[in-house]
């Protein structure tokens, strides 16, 4: 699953920046051969739980990876960083954080500071309940269709809200809106199956259901009164 993860950023890389594949490995020094780089560094998994836990404790792993570039010369790694940067905070995806890393952790790469920001990724992992009643009768089995939802929360004055935490407690998901306010849920079942979402923003917490799934281009507007 991590491996996936792994690729999936690769690729995105490639698609953001016009081929220039990245490496996992830690960041190290420029070459001085004027060569463009990329490192996606895993730094660490860590647990971003749901807000509220259903019966059953349920863990909802995250990866962290530093994001650094390289090249003969420094405005060229810098525009790469950029152009990154923004691709990152535009994508529903990811979690951009952008503290500054730790003095021990360029130590420890034996690098001076370099500019550099954080990609945070759930790495989901659904289960259902154990417990199940005894069976008497043979049980009508019928497939769920999934699609992806397409979600905009917006404000008053229709003004994008970025940053706001949106959570699916019936498959144990969350995300973060981009800078457009937009967010999506892969794997949800289409209408009329009822999908229950929370969302967390700027000391406001509203829950509310919704049965359509919107479009890319025409996603569900979620408008909160702040």
């Amino acid at each position: 699953m991590i491996d996936q993860i792994d690729d999936r950023l690769a690729a995105w890389v490639e698609e953001t920046l016009g081929g220039i594949t990245p490496t996992h490995t830690e960041p190290t020094a420029d070459n001085g051969k004027g060569e463009l780089g990329v490192n996606l560094y895993l730094l660490e998994l860590v647990n971003e739980p749901l807000r509220h836990h259903t019966q059953r404790p349920y863990l909802q792993p995250a990866l962290r990876y530093l994001v650094t570039t390289s090249a003969g010369e420094p405005r060229n790694a810098h525009r790469l960083l950029g152009e990154l940067l923004f691709a990152a905070l535009e994508n529903a995806d990811f979690e951009v954080e952008l503290e500054p890393a730790s003095a021990q952790l360029w130590s420890a790469f034996h690098l001076p500071p370099r500019p550099s920001f954080i990609v945070r990724i759930p790495l989901p992992r659904e289960r259902t309940a154990v417990t199940a009643p005894l069976v008497r009768q043979a049980a009508d089995t019928q497939e769920v269709a999934t699609t992806i939802f397409y979600g905009l929360l917006v404000g008053p004055g229709a003004t994008p809200l970025a940053g706001a935490r949106i959570e699916l407690p019936a498959l144990y998901r969350s995300a973060r809106t981009d800078a457009q306010g937009r967010f999506q849920f892969v794997g949800v079942p289409v209408a009329p199956y009822a999908k229950h979402f929370r969302i967390i923003t700027r000391g406001h917490e509203l829950e509310i259901d919704f049965t359509e799934t919107g479009s890319a281009t025409e996603p569900v507007v979620i408008t909160i009164d702040l």
